[in-house]
């Protein structure tokens, strides 16, 4: 489902908690926040950082539907492979209303399951958060060298009252809880 394009209105409508975000090279910025009215997650994009005097926003959109997504989830992005001006591949991770883990990852469109084809969305695997949790946390590498190209901490119900993480490599999810 394509994102739906909204009249600017961020801070007046204030988000629930969360905001994450992701920059390109040249400054472009996308800040993702949760309606605190309808529950959907927004990405609003800028041109540019704030205190650019040109940096203007230049779209809002409701990115994933209030239905999809936990009230108050926490929300965390993911970038890698940015190349000149491109962003490269932006994931942005949040807690679906059945406490597991749902991603919406940007390649050159937005995609989600059922939608992600080879790209090995994380809903996927059906990794179940701890309920109560606020942990989550995201990142990326596009070191050549890289071990883990994406990692996702959070609090795994398989592993709970500690930090496990969802780590993405050649396409594949694999979940580990933190090393002693």
């Amino acid at each position: 489902m394509a994102p739906r394009t909204l009249k600017p209105r961020f801070p007046s409508t204030a988000p629930i908690q969360a905001v994450a975000a992701a920059q390109a090279p040249n400054g472009q910025t996308m800040l993702f926040y949760q309606d605190k009215t309808t529950g959907d997650i927004i990405l609003r994009t800028l041109s540019n950082g704030f205190t650019v005097p040109t940096s203007k926003t230049t779209s809002v959109q409701i990115l994933v539907p209030g239905e999809r997504v936990l009230p108050g989830t926490p929300l965390a992005t993911a970038q890698y492979g940015p190349n000149g001006n491109n962003l490269g591949q932006v994931s942005v991770y949040f807690f679906s209303q059945n406490w597991t883990l749902s991603e919406y990852k940007w390649t050159d469109k937005w995609l989600s399951v059922p939608n992600c084809g080879n790209q090995a969305c994380i809903d996927s695997d059906n990794y179940e958060v701890e309920r109560g949790s606020r942990v989550l946390y995201a990142m990326g590498s596009s070191a050549a060298t890289r071990k883990v190209a994406i990692r996702v901490g959070h609090v795994s119900k398989k592993f709970p009252g500690t930090v496990s993480e969802a780590n993405r490599q050649n396409l594949i999810w694999k979940l580990a809880k933190i090393p002693t």
